[in-house]
């Protein structure tokens, strides 16, 4: 997978895919694990029946099991429209299998198709299957969950397919905190490797840490992020207690190259995209909307070449980035630069992760200020 103006977008797209399904992973299984831990899908004689979350504004979400180590609870949903999961119909059973009960619940959650047989599906099109680990950590003395999904095994693979198109997600590690009153998530860090249509890369640094990605509600009441970043680097980057360990379902794959690209959530649910190539660098700003239809999407649009600075890329051959298409004392970011004099007007090059963390340490942007 190289990072450059035709797949800068439609791999950014998939990175967005794969965090709006993680936030909705994380506010369903913790609705799994805080209705469990209340005794809300087990009867008085500790069987059955089954019990009705009410997450559905039509349909049901049915929930069967205690919480037991060494059981399995199930979550039926059936035409279930509205859930954590999706504002269209959800046909299709979560099954935890729980392995641990105490400080921290954890188990592993998998996707299995409704009892009659089938998928797990998600309406108009959508197919998900696979499984991964799952640990929550509710504190008595605070409305929060600490949630993990993943970790960082295998086993953990999640695909999601649409028409002919399909999306992969493995040997990820999800760590978010979510409001129990409010179902806010106060922050979302992602880890893992990720397939688009067989093109690999690594969603995040293995070793240099995972930015905090932070949300808000939409006018239309829907999650998007407005703070935070995510990296895309070409190939698998995974790291195992200090060494190379490529993701084993993603074997075979190619080899990745030198390039990356940042998407910067930069609020009013638009998405910056800041792609360093091989031999050239490229910027552009998507929806966050856009970007969730990329499976669904054809032809998706490209990124513009812009001045790498002393990267040697185009737009001016190292000559000095501008600030043109950013709003004067807006605190924005411009083109991407190496240095304070590859910006024009004096404008500094922000190389520092603390500033922000879409400049990295070898290519940062020019601070508009």
């Amino acid at each position: 997978m190289s990072f450059d103006a035709e797949t800068a977008v439609p791999a950014t797209g998939g990175a967005v895919i794969t965090t709006a399904f993680g936030t909705r992973f994380a506010a369903i299984t913790s609705t799994i694990f805080g209705a469990l831990s209340s005794g809300a899908g087990t009867a008085a004689s500790g069987v059955g029946p089954k019990v009705d979350l009410g997450i559905c504004q039509t349909g049901t979400a049915d929930l069967e099991g205690e919480l037991i180590a060494g059981t399995t609870a199930t979550l039926t949903l059936t035409n279930c429209v509205g859930s954590p999961l999706s504002s269209t119909a959800v046909n299709g059973r979560i099954l935890v299998n729980i392995t641990e009960v105490g400080s921290f619940n954890s188990g592993t959650a998998e996707f299995a198709g409704p009892e009659g047989g089938g998928d797990f599906t998600i309406a108009p099109d959508t197919v998900l299957t696979g499984s991964f680990a799952v640990s929550a950590n509710f504190s008595p003395s605070a409305p929060v969950v600490n949630l993990f999904l993943g970790a960082q095994e295998n086993t953990d693979l999640i695909t999601l397919s649409e028409g002919g198109r399909q999306l992969q997600l493995g040997c990820f590690d999800i760590f978010t905190r979510i409001g129990l009153t409010s179902a806010a998530i106060e922050f979302f860090q992602p880890l893992g490797v990720v397939s688009l249509d067989n093109q690999v890369y690594t969603l995040n640094s293995y070793t240099e840490g995972v930015p905090n990605i932070g949300f808000e509600f939409s006018d239309t009441g829907t999650v998007v992020p407005n703070s935070g970043s995510l990296t895309l680097f070409s190939g698998d980057n995974r790291v195992r207690e200090g060494s190379p360990e490529p993701c084993a379902p993603f074997a075979g794959a190619p080899a990745g190259d030198t390039s990356r690209s940042t998407a910067t959530f930069i609020g009013g649910g638009d998405v910056r995209i800041d792609a360093i190539g091989v031999s050239e660098c490229f910027q552009c700003v998507e929806s966050w909307e856009n970007l969730l239809n990329t499976l669904s999407e054809t032809v998706s649009p490209s990124c513009p070449a812009v001045s790498c600075g002393g990267n040697g890329g185009t737009g001016g051959g190292g000559s000095p980035s501008d600030c043109s298409d950013v709003t004067p004392g807006s605190g924005e970011f411009g083109a991407p630069c190496r240095n304070d004099g590859d910006c024009l007007d004096g404008m500094p090059c922000c190389t520092s992760t603390a500033v922000s963390a879409a400049c990295g340490v070898d290519v940062g942007l020019c601070e508009c200020i």
